[in-house]
């Protein structure tokens, strides 16, 4: 494979094949297909994609918190690695502009090496350092207004035996606390996997490790200096929420007989699909998520105009954590479990620009 320098970036050339496999063409919304952007020995996962289908993930060597993994953008069929620090570099995000956030290892030295640091990448290159303390600063999410939200790792609770958790936003000129549950003796709640939409709104799970028996949830949102639940009390126990731009929320809910996708819309929920792991939401409403099948590996399913389709058939390969732009785009984690590449399902009409002809028109 050959590789160039391009603006100071280490960029190497995209084979833009089908995904080898079996694949159900008549599931595949029509102007898309498959693509595996990364096939390589190195681990990778947790991608995300912007509008223009640019799409960024952190690959290392070995496992996921390798010191040696790094930071890379898919863009226009080729692969740059963004950073070069030999630190690990975890779970970017990326805007429209091309402005992407991550979390790395280069904090003061803690009980278990050195604290993560949000740091932030804008499109001309200027690297950002958006937090410099003594506390691990995760999963930073950024919209297309330049705001940042993330949680931090504050204190154990429960005697030491969990994590507790706030979340963080960064407005463009300041960061500010949003949740102060660290702050509550010796308790158990943990605010984690923010995402956070061009409204401002943000949704996260908010989990309570303090409980008897099992651990609880609820989904939280934050709307206009207001935070309150939106997923109900019960016996499921949600996770992983996502948001799109018409205030939407879905997440996957695990009681004793599996996992579920649900959505929060204007007030009411509903279950949507009857099995499914951590979903992806768009501004069409279209929901992107994994079901488990019966070699216990993981497939692609997308949820759209009232009906759930299968788009992948891996069989030995595992399909999971999805993330999906408003065009309908999926990017999600592939390959033979705990050894993971990057796939994408792409628009055929994307053009060098990045805007996509009127075919499905934004809503």
């Amino acid at each position: 494979m050959s590789a160039t320098m391009r603006h100071g970036l280490f960029c190497v050339s995209v084979f833009a094949g089908w995904i080898f496999g079996l694949r159900a063409s008549g599931q595949i919304p029509g102007k898309f297909e498959f693509l595996r952007i990364v096939d390589d020995d190195a681990y990778s996962s947790r991608q995300a994609i912007n509008r223009k289908g640019h799409v960024v993930f952190p690959s290392s060597p070995g496992r996921v918190d390798d010191p040696g993994a790094e930071i890379f953008l898919y863009r226009d069929g080729e692969v740059i690695q963004i950073t070069h620090d030999n630190v690990a570099d975890r779970i970017p995000d990326i805007n429209d502009d091309g402005t992407i956030v991550w979390f790395s290892a280069i904090g003061p030295v803690g009980d278990y090496g050195p604290t993560y640091e949000i740091m932030m990448r804008r499109p001309d290159g200027e690297v950002i350092q958006l937090t410099d303390n003594d506390v691990d600063d995760e999963g930073p999410k950024i919209n297309n207004r330049g705001e940042v939200v993330w949680n931090a790792f504050l204190r154990f609770g429960c005697n030491g035996g969990v994590t507790r958790r706030d979340l963080f936003l960064f407005d463009g000129v300041e960061t500010r606390r949003l949740t102060f549950d660290a702050d509550d003796g010796d308790g158990g709640i943990s605010n984690q996997g923010a995402q956070i939409n061009d409204l401002g709104q943000i949704a996260w799970a908010r989990y309570d490790f303090c409980t008897d028996g099992e651990w609880t949830s609820r989904i939280m949102l934050y709307d206009g200096n207001t935070l309150f639940p939106i997923s109900p009390e019960g016996t499921r126990t949600p996770q992983g929420a996502a948001l799109n731009n018409r205030g939407q929320v879905v997440w996957s809910s695990v009681d004793g007989h599996g996992h579920h996708v649900e959505i929060w819309d204007n007030g009411d929920v509903r279950e949507l699909w009857r099995d499914g792991g951590i979903p992806a939401i768009n501004d069409r409403g279209w929901v992107a998520f994994a079901i488990d099948d019966d070699h216990q590996r993981s497939d692609l399913w997308l949820w759209r105009n009232g009906r759930a389709v299968q788009l992948t058939f891996s069989n030995d390969e595992d399909d999971q954590i999805p993330d999906m732009n408003r065009s309908g785009e999926i990017t999600w984690t592939c390959g033979r479990p705990f050894w993971s590449d990057v796939c994408l399902l792409r628009r055929r009409d994307l053009i060098s620009n990045g805007a996509f002809r009127a075919i499905f028109p934004d809503p």
